[in-house]
């Protein structure tokens, strides 16, 4: 399952400013495929060995998300039933909290965000969950330009045009707009 280099790039940009952003220790994105959650991209620890799993849609914290459509956070995984702990076992990192939000639009959900151990995990607050889906949203309408496969075609079709486009430099550039949103977004100290 891969996307334009643009739309890899602008993913990769999403899960790396999640993990600075949230001060994380690890931060991935997982796109449905059939009945089953493809890790795509990750930051963080254990990225290089999540890259590529496959699960069940409706397993893990991720798959819980994706299924009921909304954000979660966990503050303790060991506690929770839905914790895939031999997934995060196999990676060499098992997180003690988690984030994870879906990635939707309006046209549809198209797989998960989840950040691990961020360093606000203490404070489960409508923030937290508030960023999450934030960037879950960004990936999510990169992956649904993504998956229009005829330019031109319906109201949106000329998005894919315009993604696969996009040089790394205009990745990179979106990426930041997305940062300074973020910065703009978050409340005055």
């Amino acid at each position: 399952m891969s996307g334009t280099p643009a739309t890899n790039a602008l993913l990769e940009q999403v899960t790396a400013t999640a993990l600075r952003l949230f001060d994380a220790a690890a931060c991935s994105i997982a796109l449905i495929d059939d009945d089953q959650l493809v890790y795509t991209h990750a930051s963080g620890q254990g990225a290089e060995v999540i890259v590529g799993t496959r699960m069940s849609l409706i397993r893990g914290i991720a798959g819980w998300a994706v299924s009921s459509g909304q954000p979660v956070a966990i503050s303790d995984v060991r506690g929770d039933p839905r914790f895939a702990h031999d997934v995060a076992e196999s990676t060499g990192y098992i997180p003690q909290a988690i984030v994870a939000a879906p990635l939707q639009t309006d046209r549809g959900t198209y797989g998960v965000l989840s950040v691990l151990d961020p360093a606000v995990s203490g404070v489960v607050s409508d923030r937290l969950l508030e960023l999450a889906a934030l960037f879950a949203q960004q990936a999510a309408i990169a992956v649904q330009a993504a998956q229009m496969t005829v330019p031109g075609d319906g109201p949106h079709g000329d998005i894919q045009a315009l993604v696969q486009e996009l040089t790394d430099e205009q990745a990179h550039a979106v990426a930041e707009m997305i940062r300074a949103f973020l910065r703009y977004s978050r409340p005055s100290s």
